[in-house]
This record gives C-alpha cells, sequence and structure tokens, in this order.
C-alpha cells in the first residue's frame, strides 16, 4: 500500500530553522510517520522539501510555513491533530502570548528587549546576511546559525562586525556558550576560568564537556563557523576573539580549535597571539587543537600544542590547577575491554559520525595506526567515496568506511543527525547485520538542540537483532558520548544504556577510533600469522 501524504500550509507565520527541525523530528515519532518535513516556503527551502520525496502543493508563498508528513492514513492524522499543540509549545509561539506582543522584527525585538547585546540568527541562507547586517547595524554581536552564506558576505560581515567592536560569529556557527548560556548546540557546564574558541562546533563541545567532567568550568565559548581560518576569511572572528578574551580578567587559559586550517591562515593567528604578548595584551596560556596539524609544529609558537580534542582539555585543566602541560600527557592507550574477538570474516571498519570535527579527529586517530579508509569527508592520504544513498553498507566498496552524517548531502530532506539520530541508526544496524563489518564506530552528541533520546531506539533495534549472530561472531561496537551529567539527556545514564547493551564506551573520541584502529591492526596480524 502506497504511504499518504499530507500537507498543512501555515499563512504568513514565520519559525527559524532550528525551531522546524525540532518540529520535525517530533512529527516523525508519531507511529506510522516515515517522513515529515517542516520549512518556510522560500524556493530554496521547496528544492528541499522535493528531495525529500515530498510534492509541493499549489498556492504556498515564501512568507507561509509549509508541514509534510508521510505514513499511514491514521498516522498522517494523528499528526495533522497534534500539530496545533505543537505549533503552541515549545517548538512554537506560546498560545497565550498576543500577536502584539510578539516582534516581528530585530528592532521591534530591541524596543521590547533593549538590554540586549546580542542577536542568534537562524534564517534560511539566502536571508541570513540580511538580517545579520541588520542586527550589526543595531549594535548587536552576532551568532549566525544560519548556513548557505555566501564566503563574500561572510567577509563583508565580519569586517562590518570589527569596525563596530562587535563579534560576529558564523556562518554556520552552530554552537556557543556566552555569558554562561549555552546557545545553538551546546551542552550545560559549569562557569570557570577557561576560554574555547573554536571553528569546530562539535570540537568545541568535545571540549566545553571534558572540561566540565575533569572539575573545572568555561568562561566563554566562541564559536567562529567552520570557515573561519580558511584563506578566504583569514581567520577574521578567531583573531577578533583572541583579542577580546584577552581583556577579560575571568579568563586564566584560552583553547583554540580548529577543523584543518589553512597553513598559511594558522601562521596568521600565531603572528597576532605573538603581537598581542608582545605589546602585553596576552598574559595567558594559549593552548592549540588544530586538527590536521603536528602538536611539535607549535614549539615556537607561543601556543602550546595539543594532541587531541581531549588532550587541550587536559593541558587547560592541568594548568588551571598549576601543573605543567606534561602533567596532561597523553597515557598509553588501556587494552580494549576483552571481548570475543570477531570471526576471520569479519574484517572492516563501519564509523558513522554526527559530529563532522569527530569525523575528522578519528581519521587521523586510525592513521596513527596505520588505518587507511574511505569518507564522504576525507582527511588527506584518505579515498573519497560518494555517500551511499540509501544510507547501507552494500553500496560500500570492500574497504573501511567512515561518514560524516552531518554533511549536506546527508541533511537535504531531513534534520541533521544531531536532532534526529535515525540515518544514524539505520547505517549502524546496516553495519551490525553485514558478516564482513568487524568494528561498528559511533558518536552520541548530547546538550541542548540534540535529540531527547539520542540511543534508545539504536539499542532496541540492535537487541532485536543480536538473535541473528551465532554466539562470538558479533562486530565490536565503539562509542563515544560528548556531554555533561547536566545536559539534558544525562551522559551518565546515555554511558550506562551504552554499556548495558554490551558496546564499549571510551572516554573521548580520540580514544573510541585509536581502540578501533588497535582492533583492526590485531585483526590483521592474526589474519598474516594463519597458515
Amino acid at each position: 500500500m502506497n504511504p499518504e501524504v499530507r500537507h498543512r500550509i501555515v499563512a504568513d507565520r514565520y519559525r527559524d530553522s532550528l525551531s522546524l527541525l525540532a518540529l520535525a523530528t517530533r512529527l516523525r515519532e508519531v507511529v506510522g510517520i516515515d517522513g515529515a518535513s517542516a520549512v518556510m516556503a522560500t524556493p530554496a527551502n521547496l528544492e528541499t522539501v522535493v528531495a525529500g520525496g515530498f510534492t509541493v502543493p499549489d498556492g504556498v508563498r515564501p512568507n507561509d510555513l509549509l508541514i509534510s508528513v508521510r505514513g499511514t492514513g491514521a498516522a498522517c492524522g494523528e499528526a495533522m491533530d497534534c500539530l496545533e499543540s505543537l505549533l503552541a509549545g515549545p517548538t512554537g509561539r506560546s498560545a497565550s502570548v498576543s500577536e502584539a506582543v510578539v516582534p516581528r522584527t530585530l528592532r521591534e525585538a530591541m524596543l521590547t528587549n533593549p538590554e540586549s547585546g546580542l542577536a542568534l540568527i537562524s534564517v534560511p541562507g539566502s536571508y541570513a546576511a540580511a538580517e545579520a547586517a541588520k542586527a550589526l547595524d543595531l549594535g548587536l554581536h552576532v551568532m549566525l546559525f544560519s548556513d548557505n552564506v555566501s564566503v563574500e558576505d561572510e567577509v563583508a560581515l565580519k569586517a562590518a562586525a570589527a569596525d563596530r567592536g562587535l563579534l560576529l560569529m558564523g556562518p554556520d556557527c552552530g554552537t556557543a556558550v556566552i555569558n554562561g548560556v549555552p546557545l545553538g548546540f551546546a551542552n550545560v557546564v559549569d562557569r570557570g576560568p577557561i576560554a574555547v574558541i573554536g571553528a569546530s562546533g562539535t570540537g568545541m563541545q568535545e571540549i566545553i564537556a571534558r572540561i566540565h567532567r575533569l572539575g573545572s568550568g568555561v568562561s566563554q565559548a566562541i564559536g567562529t563557523g567552520g570557515r573561519d581560518l580558511s584563506d578566504a576569511v583569514g581567520a577574521r572572528t578567531m583573531i577578533q576573539a583572541l583579542t577580546m578574551i584577552s581583556e577579560d580578567p575571568s579568563t586564566e587559559i584560552v583553547i583554540v580549535v580548529s577543523k584543518p586550517p589553512s597553513a598559511a591562515v594558522l601562521d596568521g593567528v600565531f603572528s597576532h597571539i605573538a603581537a598581542l604578548r608582545a605589546h602585553g595584551r596576552l598574559r595567558i596560556p594559549v593552548v592549540g587543537a588544530f586538527l590536521g596539524i603536528d602538536a611539535m609544529r607549535l614549539a615556537g609558537s607561543e601556543v602550546i600544542g595539543a594532541s587531541s580534542l581531549a588532550h587541550a582539555s587536559d593541558i587547560a585543566v592541568a594548568l588551571v590547577e598549576g601543573r605543567s602541560p606534561a602533567a596532561a600527557r597523553q597515557e598509553p592507550l588501556p587494552p580494549l575491554v576483552a571481548r570475543p574477538r570477531p570471526a576471520g570474516s569479519r574484517c572492516w571498519l563501519r564509523a558513522a559520525f554526527c559530529g563532522g570535527t569527530f569525523s575528522y579527529e578519528a581519521q587521523f586517530a586510525l592513521a596513527e595506526h596505520g588505518i587507511r579508509v574511505a569518507a564522504n569527508a576525507p582527511i588527506e592520504g584518505n579515498t573519497t567515496i560518494a555517500s551511499p544513498e540509501p544510507v547501507g553498507v552494500a553500496q560500500w566498496p570492500d574497504s573501511h568506511a567512515v561518514l560524516d552524517l552531518g554533511s549536506d548531502e546527508f541533511t537535504v530532506g531531513r534534520p541533521h543527525p544531531m536532532l534526529d539520530p535515525t540515518v544514524r541508526d539505520d547505517f549502524l544496524i546496516d553495519a551490525w547485520c553485514d558478516p564482513s563489518t568487524a568494528v561498528i564506530l559511533f558518536d552520541v552528541v548530547l546538550g541542548h538542540g540534540s535529540a531527547a533520546a539520542p540511543v534508545g531506539a539504536l539499542l532496541d533495534r540492535l537487541i532485536a537483532q543480536r538473535g541473528g549472530c551465532p554466539s562470538g561472531d558479533e562486530p565490536i561496537a565503539i562509542a563515544h558520548v560528548c556531554g555533561t551529567e547536566l545536559d539534558p539527556q544525562n551522559r551518565d545514564a546515555i554511558i550506562a544504556a551504552l554499556g548495558g547493551a554490551g558496546l564499549t564506551v571510551a572516554g573521548s573520541n580520540f580514544e573510541a577510533a585509536a581502540w578501533a584502529g588497535q582492533v583492526l591492526r590485531q585483526l590483521e596480524l592474526t589474519s598474516r600469522l594463519k597458515p
């Protein structure tokens, strides 16, 4: 039986993209719904709706809110019945608030809340630059959550912000913690003396969450947008943020983090740090975690090099506690908890990450064990593969495979996997059932904005599949949980659930990937020794 499709057009009703992603996720939770979309009906968004397998109803206008669901007739009816309550709940506008007091523009919002100092902008990319410019004109710092903003607009906005003494975080800035307030995808952490400046959303989350778990806290976490350390942008926000942090009396240590940066731009960051020190404006240690950059390269730069995201946190906390950076040196990897080795026919790694930075860091960790992989977002030395659709092991060639499920090709027509991990779960279950899979590796990212139940459905499906594997012939599953016990999902509870289902949980993303590399190398050696 063909699934039924229903649409609801809400005329002249605006919602930001983060709220709409959350709304679509809630609709997918209705039993019998296998697809849901909630967008502002701009031309670009309607293309996304079509790419997600829906038709576009007649008469929809760019200012309208378009909600579409697909599934059984009963499920579609239930989804539409609960839609109004969802729109009036946390993902929508409170029904108790009159239309007269709901600001419709940034200027109206400023009149309503004149003490505001920051605007978080989450609108379609074609409108985002204009809204950011308006916010800057109003004297507001900007967190530009929106993506699909041109590099030219990014450079112009950052120049305009700097001229006004304001900070523009983004575009595509998903994470920040400003004055203790988590913004976007962010974890709940204690306040403290360590600042983080990052061109990496999940990289920042890994660092601030570990700082919290080590007993320290975060003064500020400033996202720059993922392109900030590219040649085109020139680290404009990172350099400006470093200057601002140097004047913050509550910050004793600053960590700078990035996905693989431009070497020339990184040198510019080092030169700026040296200039600040020469003029007596920066008196605190700087720790650097630049993926793909050997920590030894930072030796003469007045930046303390970290070998991983977790190591950066360890160094910073050691310095706060009056210990030397050497006290935080990474210890040899402990042996993996003893488990039956996968059978001889199992030889491949299947890894799926919600965090793009975690995908990069895992590839670097695996490379240290001599493991090269195929990836949709590969590091140098690894091979590029087209992302499979639908996601599944059957589409891959025989190779180790690492997927960044947050890449654009996986989020067309569906929520980001941190919001709705269904696409990750599909891949991991397919990998589990494939007889050639030796190791499964994945991340679980907690915090505000992330799925309320990030592993429940996965573990239910995994347990249901276990009966098909002979005793001792299962892949080894290794997970890493990024978050804290204060997050809405509670990291301790998630780790307990994973461990209770027989999965191995590592203390950091780097450790999880290194464990996977360790297992794969042992399997390779074992196969070579066989007669």
